[in-house]
C-alpha cells in the first residue's frame, strides 16, 4: 500500500506546488500544512476504509509501477 500512496502523493505535487505559487508560502503553510500525509491517508482510506473501492495498479517486474 505504501507504494500506491507514494505514487498518489507524487501525482499531487504539481497541483499543490501551483497552489503554493498562487497564495504564497505563509498562506499555503496554514491551509495545507501536511498535504502529503493527507493524500496518503485518503488513498489508504479509499482502498481499505469502510467504503473502500477497487484499486488497479500497473506492475513492472512484480513491483507496483503506477
Amino acid at each position: 500500500m505504501s507504494r500506491v500512496q507514494d505514487i498518489a502523493a507524487a501525482a499531487w505535487v504539481p497541483v499543490f506546488s501551483s497552489f503554493q505559487k498562487l497564495v504564497g508560502d505563509a498562506i499555503f503553510d496554514l491551509a495545507f500544512p501536511q498535504w502529503e500525509d493527507e493524500q496518503r491517508r485518503l488513498v489508504g482510506e479509499a482502498c481499505h476504509g469502510d467504503n473502500s473501492l477497487p484499486a488497479w495498479v500497473a506492475l513492472d517486474g512484480g513491483e507496483i509501477a503506477g
